[in-house]
């Protein structure tokens, strides 16, 4: 049974075009491991000031990495 509402359909989106570019990534050579995942969300982290205005892209990218890694982890 598959719940079907916005919420459900916007992350199985996010999860499938996850999968598409680390597909991408495979198919041209390129491998991302976790140990590399985990380096670029400490370089975004060294990256916040602390204003919330000027945070908002580097957090939504700190975001989308730990998703990916959570989705490595699976």
């Amino acid at each position: 049974m598959s719940i079907n509402n916005q919420i459900f359909d916007y992350y199985r989106k996010q999860q499938q075009k996850i999968q598409e570019a680390k597909q991408l990534l495979e198919d041209n050579g390129f491998t991302v491991s976790n140990k590399d995942i985990g380096q670029e969300i400490q370089r975004l982290k060294s990256q916040l000031t602390g204003f919330m205005d000027k945070d908002i892209q580097t957090n939504k990218d700190i975001y989308k990495l730990q998703r990916m890694l959570k989705a490595k982890k699976k």
